[in-house]
C-alpha cells in the first residue's frame, strides 16, 4: 500500500472510528494515545501484505482491542512502582512566542486560550460522560439527538449535560461558586 493510499484511508475513516473510539473509553484523556494506535496497527497490518476488504470494520476491530488492551496494561501498570518525568513546556512556549509577527494580537489570543485552558480544565473535573458530550457536540458538530443515539442517552439528559455545565462554568467565572 502505498503512503498517499493509506492517508486517503486515514481522511475517510478517521472521524468515525475517533467516535467510536469516544463513545468506547473510559477516560477521555486516553483516547489520542487509542486513536493513534489504532492506526499504527492498520498500516502495520497493510505493510505486512494483509488483504483488508472493509477499513471501517478492520478498524472499529482493532480499535476495540486497543481500547481492552489500553485498560489493562494500565490496570497492570497500577501495581507496579516507577518514576515519571513531565517534561515542562514553559521554555518551549517562550520561544514560540518570540516567532509571532509584529501584527498578531498577542493579547486576544492569549486571554483565549487562557479562557479555553480554564474552561477544559473545568470541563475535565466532570464526568466522563459530561465530557464525551461536549466532545462529539462542539467537536463533531453533533446534533443532540445524534449524540443521543451514539451515547445511548435521554437526548433530555444530553441537553441537561450541556446547558447545565456551561451554566456552571459560567456562574464560577462571575465568582458565584467556588471551583
Amino acid at each position: 500500500m502505498t503512503d498517499e493510499r493509506f492517508e486517503q484511508i486515514y481522511k475517510d475513516t478517521y472521524n468515525y472510528v475517533l467516535k467510536y473510539i469516544i463513545s468506547n473509553c473510559a477516560n477521555v484523556q486516553d483516547i489520542n494515545d487509542i486513536i493513534q494506535d489504532t492506526y499504527v496497527g492498520l498500516y502495520t497490518a497493510c505493510q505486512k501484505g494483509k488483504k483488508i476488504n472493509n477499513y471501517y470494520s478492520y478498524l472499529i476491530g482493532i480499535a476495540d482491542k486497543k481500547i481492552k488492551d489500553y485498560y489493562r496494561a494500565r490496570y497492570k501498570r497500577r501495581f507496579l512502582f516507577f518514576s515519571t518525568i513531565i517534561k515542562d513546556n514553559e521554555e518551549e512556549e517562550k520561544e514560540l512566542i518570540n516567532l509571532i509577527p509584529s501584527d498578531y494580537n498577542l493579547e486576544k489570543s492569549l486571554l483565549e486560550k487562557w479562557e479555553l485552558d480554564n474552561f477544559m480544565e473545568f470541563l475535565l473535573k466532570q464526568k466522563q460522560v459530561i465530557i464525551k458530550t461536549f466532545y462529539f457536540y462542539f467537536y463533531f458538530d453533533m446534533t443532540m439527538k445524534e449524540i443521543s443515539k451514539e451515547l445511548n442517552i435521554n437526548e433530555s439528559t444530553i441537553k441537561s449535560y450541556i446547558y447545565r455545565t456551561l451554566n456552571s462554568y459560567r456562574d464560577i467565572q462571575k465568582g458565584e461558586h467556588d471551583v
